[in-house]
């Protein structure tokens, strides 16, 4: 076999051979490809590398379980389905195509394509082998170096929040930590929602995140959470990026909602591929949400699993020309921020989430309608809360039956029956724009649990003895002052306002 230059030399040389080995093949080297060009651009070794082509190719290849063919190049391990592609590279190398087919004939098995970070070895040597994704994060530590822009755009990010800053550079940083010191992946337990306006720099975050994690950063939208992505994307991933999430809306099916909480907390979610059964998978990476929504993820209350951040400034434009410049010279202060990162001294676990403004306006935010009811009526009284129910009934021109729903006792509670609870119940979602009231047992429950005194029974309202709740508080639990007649002194004192 002849590998010469692609040229008029290398037709010379070939000449000059075949005089002696007439039954030799000759290979051409892609232009500027050939020994000599190789050489004298980037040296001896990679002449070497490129001669051992026809060698090493072959053990680059393997087949897996799932009957694709994975090649490894520069850059990682990569699929084909097809072998026509594989049978051109092995042809491109100096094979012949009938040795082509017989090399594909030989492909050692692999179980799976998967992600180890405690080792860099392209293959995991267990029965069978796996073939190994990992190789490394994207960017090299380099101690000393600032990152004071990456420091702004993280304070700008938390509202500069200086605890957020601190507990956001800890979330940060045990990963990463864990993943350059060998010791694998590393879940936090809690997932990272920034929500705000658009243009305060949520995006920023993504780029940065990109950097410190190369290959290893993925970034989805909505319609990927809701089981529309690539499953070998996802096992591969050690840091997911939600864009636009709004999974906070009322009508939010619960199957997204357990989805992500999934997602956040568990070792390993279901995945299922296109025209194939699901399958358990063990996921590695951690999670932050950008979102404009004003509720970007549905939280329920002593749910730990989301720490937020809310901006509304935009980022100012002095932080965007710096982080420009930063992107266009290749993150180099990611380098300084890895550094502080991985040797950062971490005195906590990062299960709890961070307690801020941001996370209470989010519980208030995604109450569920029985919470929220129930609370309502434990302040208000049933005559208060049912006002909405009997505006209904006006507008219907029905008569309001409201003195014969309940039964207000001499101790100041009432009783009600189930199906006048329920009514008064769907009226008052109504008015306050939940779209999908609870089952009528649901809000009884709740109800229960959240008013003082509240319980089941069957009382009898109107002459009628029916399933309901007794105890119920018929006015408000702290009435307002009366207002005072006159502005003097003993009528502020006693709490009054004077006119």
């Amino acid at each position: 076999m002849i590998a010469v230059d692609a040229d008029e030399a290398g037709d010379r040389y070939a000449d000059v051979i075949r005089a002696t080995w007439p039954q030799a093949g000759r290979v051409d080297w892609p232009s500027g490809q050939d020994p000599t060009d190789v050489a004298a651009a980037r040296g001896l070794a990679h002449v070497a590398q490129l001669i051992a082509e026809p060698r090493d190719e072959p053990q680059r290849i393997w087949i897996l379980d799932s009957g694709d063919y994975a090649i490894l190049d520069h850059d990682g391990w990569s699929t084909i389905r097809s072998k026509a592609p594989i049978k051109a590279r092995l042809v491109r190398v100096g094979h012949t195509p009938a040795e082509a087919r017989q090399l594909l004939d030989m492909v050692p098995p692999a179980r799976a394509m998967v992600c180890d970070p405690t080792t860099t070895g392209p293959i995991i040597w267990s029965h069978p082998p796996k073939l190994n994704t990992w190789r490394g994060l994207g960017t090299e530590i380099e101690p000393g170096r600032s990152f004071g822009v990456l420091s702004d755009l993280l304070r700008h990010l938390v509202g500069d929040d200086e605890a957020g800053v601190k507990w956001l550079l800890d979330w940060l940083a045990l990963p990463l930590a864990s993943l350059w010191s060998g010791k694998g992946a590393f879940r936090t337990g809690v997932a990272v929602v920034l929500y705000g306006t658009q243009g305060t720099g949520k995006g920023w975050l993504g780029e940065l995140l990109r950097a410190l994690y190369g290959r290893h950063w993925l970034t989805i939208g909505q319609s990927q959470i809701e089981d529309k992505f690539a499953p070998a994307e996802l096992e591969n991933c050690l840091m997911l990026v939600a864009n636009e999430v709004a999974s906070g809306h009322a009508g939010r099916e619960a199957a997204t909602l357990n989805r992500l909480k999934s997602w956040v907390t568990e070792e390993n979610i279901q995945i299922r591929a296109m025209q194939q059964r699901a399958r358990m998978t063990p996921i590695a990476f951690n999670l932050v949400f950008c979102s404009n929504s004003l509720s970007p993820v549905r939280i329920e209350s002593h749910d730990r699993r989301y720490t937020f951040f809310e901006q509304r400034r935009p980022i100012p434009d002095e932080l965007i020309d710096r982080l420009r410049a930063e992107k266009r010279a290749g993150w180099p202060s990611a380098r300084g921020l890895l550094a502080a990162l991985v040797l950062r001294d971490v005195p906590r676990q990062m299960m709890k989430p961070h307690a801020n403004a941001a996370r209470s306006t989010q519980l208030d935010l995604c109450v569920a309608s029985d919470e929220a009811f129930a609370a309502e009526l434990a302040d208000l009284g049933i005559e208060l809360v049912a006002r909405h129910w009997l505006n209904d009934l006006a507008i219907r021109n029905q008569m309001a039956p409201a003195p014969h729903e309940w039964r207000k006792h001499a101790d100041g509670v009432a009783s009600l029956h189930m199906a006048a609870l329920h009514a008064i119940y769907s009226a008052w979602s109504k008015a306050h724009g939940y779209r999908h009231p609870a089952r009528a047992s649901t809000i009884a429950e709740v109800i229960i649990r959240r008013v003082d005194g509240a319980k089941r029974g069957r009382p009898t309202v109107d002459g009628t003895r029916a399933r309901g709740l007794v105890g119920l508080p018929f006015g408000p639990r702290d009435p307002a002052p009366a207002e005072p007649k006159d502005g003097s002194k003993a009528a502020k004192a006693a709490g009054g306002w004077a006119n």
